[in-house]
């Protein structure tokens, strides 16, 4: 790897792209939940909640889909920036587990917000928004086979 520092400006920056479009999607994704849920589950006809039940689980999977893909393009480029780090800053490396230890070194007050640092937001989130997914799954289910439970 020849080095060029543009280009290392240039991969720098689009990988914090990629991490404010990741953490963009969630967001966007619990307020479409909470609309949509909030047809699904209130005084809605039967179609009404069926149509609502299947775009949030569309949502669900659309939303993983893409916080996924735009987590792999952030991680290919912290992984570049963290091997042109060693090859051209050995002594001032800011990716990679030189960040990571760093960070999980610090504390933000408390065993127990430190411990919730420690748990993958990756993961969380894509957990998260799965069970938005099952839970829209239920809905449906319900609605189409027991549409009296929702009065």
């Amino acid at each position: 790897m020849e080095r060029n520092d543009q280009v290392y400006q240039v991969v720098a920056a689009r990988r914090i792209q990629f991490d404010n479009l990741l953490w963009q999607v969630p967001v966007l994704s619990l307020t479409a939940q909470a609309f949509l849920f909030s047809i699904a589950l209130g005084d809605s006809s039967r179609l009404s909640r069926i149509i609502a039940s299947l775009l949030s689980m569309a949502t669900s999977f659309l939303s993983v889909q893409l916080i996924a893909k735009h987590r792999k393009g952030e991680i290919a480029d912290a992984e570049w920036l963290k091997l042109y780090e060693e090859a051209y800053f050995p002594n001032t490396r800011v990716h990679g587990a030189a960040f990571q230890e760093l960070r999980d070194a610090s504390s933000i007050g408390g065993p127990i917000l430190t411990l919730l640092t420690r748990l993958s937001s990756f993961k969380v989130w894509t957990v998260g928004l799965t069970l938005f997914g099952m839970v829209a799954v239920f809905v449906l289910l319900v609605t189409v086979f027991s549409p009296k439970w929702f009065g």
